[in-house]
C-alpha cells in the first residue's frame, strides 16, 4: 500500500529524497486554493507541488536531484496532476513571474551535521538567504513566498538579511522537542522587475 501523507499518494519514494516529515507538512498546510502560477523549489518527492496542483495553480516543480525528479513526476502522475519538473539549483533558471514560491530547504547549520543534504550552509540559514534574494526576482508583485527555517540556525540573520525586501512573517510553527520549525510567509516591500 502506498503511503498517503496529508491526502496525497507517495507511491514513488527512494531513501535518497527527503521523505515528507514535520517541516514539510508544516510547508503543506500551508497551501491554500487558489490560482496562478507556484513554484515548488527543491521539491523532493513533489508533495508540495502535488497539493498546489490539487488545489487549482499551474504549477512548476525543480529540484537539483534527478533522482527526486524522477520520483516526484511518479508521483504527481498517481495524484492525477500535470506539473513541469526543471532540473535547476534554486531559481537559476527561471524568469517570469509566481504567485507563489515555496521552498524546505536544507536549514541544518552544517557543523556537525551527519548528512550534507541538510545542511543550510555555515549558518543553518545560507541557503534560505540566498532563495530569497533570487525569490525577489520572481515573485509577483502580489505574491508570497514560503520558507522553512529551523530555531537550530540563525533566524535572526535570516529575519535582518531579508528585511530590505521583504515583509516577513511568522505564519505557522511546529515544536520538535528542543528545536522549533518556523514557516515564514514574505511579501515584497517594493516589487521589482520582472
Amino acid at each position: 500500500m502506498s503511503p498517503v501523507v496529508d491526502g496525497v499518494n507517495i507511491s514513488h519514494w527512494s531513501g535518497a529524497t527527503y521523505f515528507p516529515a514535520e517541516d514539510t507538512l508544516l510547508l503543506l498546510k500551508s497551501v491554500k486554493p487558489g490560482s496562478g502560477r507556484f513554484l515548488d523549489v527543491g521539491t523532493g518527492t513533489g508533495i508540495v507541488g502535488i497539493r498546489a496542483g490539487l488545489i487549482g495553480y499551474e504549477v512548476v516543480s525543480t529540484d537539483m536531484d534527478r533522482n527526486a525528479l524522477r520520483n516526484a513526476r511518479a508521483n504527481a502522475a498517481a495524484n492525477g496532476v500535470h506539473i513541469s519538473f526543471i532540473e535547476c539549483d534554486l531559481l537559476s533558471c527561471f524568469s517570469g513571474s509566481f504567485s507563489v514560491i515555496a521552498f524546505n530547504p536544507p536549514y541544518l547549520p552544517e557543523d556537525g551535521v551527519p548528512d550534507r543534504q541538510l545542511a543550510g550552509g555555515p549558518s543553518g540559514v545560507d541557503v534560505a538567504i540566498e532563495f530569497m534574494r533570487e525569490a525577489a526576482q520572481l515573485a509577483s508583485p502580489d505574491g508570497e513566498v514560503l520558507v522553512v527555517i529551523s530555531s537550530l540556525g540563525d533566524t535572526d540573520a535570516f529575519e535582518r538579511s531579508c528585511s530590505e525586501e521583504w515583509f516577513l512573517e511568522e505564519k505557522s510553527t511546529a515544536r520538535l522537542g528542543f528545536e522549533k520549525l518556523i514557516l515564514y510567509s514574505g511579501k515584497l516591500r517594493q516589487p521589482g522587475p520582472k
